[in-house]
């Protein structure tokens, strides 16, 4: 019975030390499981922190650029604007100017006529009077349409950069929200890689509580054994 008994204390003690390694090495691996998802974790975030502030800052670059333009187009626009003005106020300047040269000529050549003793509005002086009263008009009405046509390109030109800045402003306001999302993004997938480490860290728990269920089972039935061995060997 003492050979027995000795072949069953080490049976048990082998059993209860491979139990032991099992649950050792069962909670080294949850150990190192969580460890993992820790540093997993803190990477997903940082990249994903990194990442959404690339992001808004290459955005916010792209807003400053958008708004920067649409300023210039509007200051050009303005300054279009206002050159064309300046210049119709000088060629209707330049219209009256010429008009009252011409008339002002024509004060005089009456005024020679009548010393010459010819009358001025009969036959020949008349008829040169009428030509050159026709060739101020004309030379009148080319300058205006002239004046015309230069505004008119003008007013072309300042509505096309309005136009310009109008999509501008526009365009910086969906880099503004781009922007903005690309910041939500970056939130939720920090959000993420903490609910990720929840579960794996969980896992680990479950883990390690599994392996010591299975140590306990283990370790029960090693003591039932030599329970049941004890009792048969006090009755033998």
């Amino acid at each position: 019975m003492g050979t027995t008994a000795a072949v069953f204390g080490i049976g048990a003690a082998l059993s209860a030390i491979g139990t032991g390694v099992s649950l050792y090495s069962a909670n080294q691996s949850a150990n190192a499981q969580s460890a993992i998802a820790i540093e997993n974790s803190r990477a997903t975030a940082d990249a994903a922190r990194a990442s959404s502030r690339n992001q808004q800052l290459a955005l916010r670059f792209q807003q400053l650029q958008e708004d920067g333009a649409a300023r210039t187009a509007g200051i050009q626009a303005n300054a279009i604007l206002q050159q064309s003005e300046a210049a119709t106020n000088a060629a209707q300047a330049n219209i009256r100017r010429q008009r009252q040269q011409f008339e002002a000529l024509v004060a005089r050549q009456f005024a020679a006529l009548g010393q010459g003793g010819v009358s001025p509005v009969t036959g020949s002086p008349l008829d040169l009077l009428m030509e050159n009263a026709a060739v101020q008009q004309e030379r009148e009405m080319i300058m205006r349409d002239e004046d015309e046509d230069r505004r008119r390109q003008a007013v072309r030109e300042a509505v096309a950069l309005q136009a310009s800045a109008g999509a501008g402003g526009i365009n910086s306001g969906l880099l503004s929200l781009e922007a903005a999302a690309a910041g939500q993004r970056g939130r939720n997938a920090v959000a993420q890689s903490r609910l990720d480490l929840a579960g794996n860290l969980a896992s680990a728990r479950g883990t390690r509580t599994a392996a010591w269920g299975q140590a306990a089972g283990q370790f029960g039935q090693i003591g039932l054994g030599a329970y049941q061995f004890r009792r048969s060997y006090k009755t033998s």
